[in-house]
């Protein structure tokens, strides 16, 4: 089942693993804190469309910290997030293009 309109705001989240955003659509996370042990990557987006990330607080030293997958993977935007403790901000692969993520 193909998961739709989901917002999270204003939260914190702890954990071994990030984020983990399959077959959704809709998806919008605010003001967000994902403060994770494993950071490659700390959002791992597949086969989902219309996802929306802004303010985003992370681990600091990050490895990755969004990866995009699947030919199905489009209009994800991440805006307002420090980039500075990331090593790589976004990454496309198994069939999503460059274009699938905007970093603003």
């Amino acid at each position: 089942m193909h998961v739709k309109n989901i917002k999270i705001e204003n939260s914190v989240f702890q954990s071994d693993i990030g984020v983990d955003i399959q077959e959704a659509s809709n998806i919008t996370l605010n003001n967000v804190k994902v403060f994770t042990k494993k950071t490659d990557p700390v959002i791992d987006i597949i086969n989902s469309d219309n996802i929306s990330v802004k303010g985003l607080d992370y681990t600091k030293g990050t490895d990755l910290l969004i990866r995009v997958a699947g030919d199905r993977t489009k209009s994800v935007l991440v805006q307002q997030t420090n980039y500075s403790n990331t090593k790589v901000k976004a990454k496309a692969e198994l069939g999503a293009g460059e274009s699938s993520v905007q970093i603003k």
